[in-house]
């Protein structure tokens, strides 16, 4: 993480990205390089209804707004991509020689990296002119409504590693930039409530594992990756993020995320361990011959039904768990063709370096 860390750090520092940087805003990229960080700027200016006339090549970074600071740190960002951060990386590498702790360390990280620069990879995440930031993926709705619903998908032809990495990235920086919306909501801002969706979540909540498979399990991943997301769910509500999991495995999942859930929809579950940490979200006993007939039925729920329990109440009336059906939409995957024809060619020629475009609160 620390190699990571540095050489990311050169780079930005380099294509002058770090903008209320004072080493930065006192070097040659100090300033307003051309007419298009001008106009960048006049636009973001514009729209708060500043003055227009001081703006010029050679501007003064600090004499910046924040916010225009951030505008100008996007547009220098989007020069970048991964293969430069690789290639980074090797340079370290190579002065390494004498130091073989670190130089293996590097080692393993341009083994889970190098496959982001090569190929059809290497465009996907390579720089780009325009982009739509993360945080701002949600809001592609029409005027009325502006939350749409985005889905992001893929995975399955991921790697435990990219899929752990690139899935908790986009997660991270939607829930970051919702603390920054509410700071922003505080000054008479509206934003609509955020729902994030995890499909498979044990696969991307616990990260990635260096231990033995005997190691796993159980909720209580080490992984730092698991700790992030168990600090979103316990805060997320009061941020107007609402966090959803789907797993088949309940005991992979990290235990602080599933204490914070509160509505809990669960279908057939035949092992053990599943049973035991689902009986207490119902308000049931999951030890003892107490109510051991709920923990046989978990085993022997009818196909399509399951049992939900609703946590958001005053009423006790209300807690209770309930036997249900729900409602079963029948639809066919698309192919690419079908998706292309409905959407546009650029649904799926877009970049990810498009997608990871940094925005708000980055």
């Amino acid at each position: 993480m620390g190699f990571m860390r540095r050489a990311l750090t050169e780079l930005y520092y380099e294509a002058g990205v770090l903008t209320g940087d004072p080493k930065l805003q006192n070097g040659p990229l100090g300033h307003l390089q051309d007419e298009r960080e001008v106009e960048l700027i006049r636009n973001e200016r514009q729209s708060f209804g500043g003055d227009l006339n001081d703006l010029h090549p050679g501007t003064l970074l600090e004499s910046l707004s924040p916010s225009e600071l951030q505008a100008l740190a996007v547009y220098r960002s989007r020069k970048l991509d991964v293969s430069k951060w690789v290639d980074r990386l090797r340079t370290y590498k190579e002065k390494l020689e004498r130091d073989q702790v670190s130089r293996t360390s590097l080692e393993g990280v341009l083994l889970r990296l190098e496959q982001f620069s090569e190929g059809h990879m290497a465009k996907q995440y390579g720089s780009s002119a325009s982009g739509t930031g993360v945080e701002d993926l949600g809001l592609m709705g029409n005027t009325d409504n502006p939350w749409g619903v985005i889905v992001i998908e893929g995975g399955a032809e991921m790697d435990e590693y990219s899929k752990a990495a690139l899935l908790s990235l986009l997660a991270s920086i939607l829930y970051s930039d919702a603390v920054t919306r509410r700071r922003e909501a505080l000054g008479g801002k509206q934003f609509p409530p955020m729902q994030i969706f995890f499909e498979e979540a044990n696969k991307v909540l616990t990260g990635v594992s260096g231990g033995a498979a005997s190691d796993q399990g159980s909720g209580e991943s080490g992984n730092p990756v698991s700790h992030l997301f168990q600090t979103m769910w316990r805060d997320g509500r009061k941020y107007n993020v609402f966090l959803h999991l789907m797993a088949q495995t309940v005991s992979e999942l990290p235990s602080g995320i599933l204490s914070s859930c509160a509505n809990v929809f669960v279908f057939q579950t035949k092992d053990p361990k599943d049973r035991d940490l689902i009986l207490p979200h119902l308000g049931r006993s999951e030890k003892g011959l107490v109510n051991t007939e709920y923990k046989r039925y978990l085993a022997r729920i009818p196909r399509t039904y399951a049992i939900a329990k609703l946590g958001y109440s005053d009423d006790v009336f209300w807690l209770e768990p309930v036997l249900v059906r729900p409602m079963i939409i029948r639809s066919n995957e698309p192919s690419d063709l079908e998706i292309t024809q409905e959407l546009g060619a650029v649904s799926l020629e877009r970049t990810a370096s498009d997608i990871l475009a940094t925005n708000r609160s980055h």
